[in-house]
């Protein structure tokens, strides 16, 4: 079950994506586009528990539409898959020796509702909505094997706000980089261990390449 206020706004995002869908003329007639993207993630995470943290590069693959509002203002819902996560490497002591390393892969299906204002360089903004698919931690500390399926302590959504800049080559075809500004701590809080277990929530450089139809 999704919790309050994120049930409600799953709801939202998805209501306004389907009227969209079925009135796709807007702003002074001008049609709505649908494309296809996909890219290169560069992501960690907020913090980090006795580890130096290293970004872990992924992928993305997914869909947009492209809603005139007004003169060059449009509006972006787009839904994709995000791979994403961490590398750490533990230590037994701070500024100690290795006591060894994992990778953290984290898997959401993120909904994005942007502002997208410009025509031959646009700026993005808004909101993400993310649905937690996977998450897994492997790699090896202390000399045993780590292989832990950690969705059963991770949040299943993920709210973020989303920022960046788009480069329309031509009409069809156009590049970009947006940050991804995690807003929830994607951890449920243990109900033992550290008192100070910190807040951990994403960040993510995404680099994509997008086609309209």
């Amino acid at each position: 079950m999704v919790p309050w206020p994120f049930g409600k706004m799953r709801i939202t995002f998805l209501w306004l994506l389907a009227s969209l869908v079925l009135n796709p003329c807007h702003g002074q007639g001008k049609k709505s586009q649908f494309g296809i993207k996909t890219g290169v993630n560069v992501s960690t995470f907020s913090a980090s528990i006795n580890s130096d943290a290293s970004s872990l590069i992924g992928f993305h693959l997914g869909a947009y539409m492209k809603a005139p509002i007004q003169g060059n203002l449009f509006f972006r819902p787009e839904l994709f898959f995000s791979s994403q996560g961490q590398k750490d490497n533990y230590k037994y002591v701070p500024n100690g020796p290795s006591a060894g390393s994992t990778t953290t892969t984290v898997n959401y299906l993120n909904f994005p509702m942007l502002l997208e204002s410009g025509r031959r360089v646009s700026l993005q903004v808004g909101p993400q909505l993310g649905i937690l698919l996977s998450g897994h931690e492997k790699g090896t500390i202390g000399g045993q094997a780590v292989n832990d399926d950690l969705k059963e302590v991770m949040k299943s959504t993920d709210f973020s706000f989303l920022f960046g800049l788009a480069v329309n080559a031509s009409e069809h075809l156009h590049v970009g980089a947006r940050y991804q500004l995690g807003l929830s701590n994607i951890f449920a809080k243990p109900q033992s261990g550290p008192v100070d277990f910190p807040s951990i929530k994403n960040r993510v450089f995404h680099f994509f390449l997008g086609f309209s139809f």
